[in-house]
């Protein structure tokens, strides 16, 4: 399944957290036949509100094909240190905040057809798409 030129939409997520700040990151990964993992994309957004909202983040643009028995995996995290400077948590500057000031922060991400997220991959012409798992 060849995937054209594009943004994918890593997330149209509905995701809250319990801090006042907290940070997504995304990977998007190629699982071969053979079981090996490799990352084909990435994104990552600071948001500074906890709000329980929809949040989107794009993933860098990249074309892959998918061969028959691979599979993609979305990751999921709440940093992605060391490329981005940890969010403390408290609405403070990442980069200027004492590491001291940080808390653990807890981030929700949900699904179902009341919240639903999402993840879009623009496919080229004629492809055939088989959705498996949920």
């Amino acid at each position: 399944m060849p995937f054209v030129p594009g943004v994918f939409r890593c997330c149209s997520s509905v995701a809250g957290s319990d801090r006042p700040s907290f940070d997504l990151c995304c990977i998007l990964s190629l699982i071969t036949s053979d079981e090996r993992v490799l990352q084909i994309s990435s994104g990552y957004a600071h948001h500074r509100t906890a709000t329980t909202s929809r949040y989107k983040l794009k993933l860098a643009t990249t074309c892959v094909t998918l061969r028959r028995g691979e599979r993609l995996r979305l990751s999921i995290a709440g940093a992605d240190y060391p490329a981005y400077a940890v969010n403390p948590g408290t609405g403070e500057d990442p980069v200027s905040t004492p590491r001291t000031h940080a808390v653990v922060t807890t981030i929700a991400v949900w699904h179902g057809p009341s919240r639903p997220s999402q993840l879009r991959l623009p496919v080229g012409p004629g492809s055939q798409i088989a959705i498996v798992g949920t």
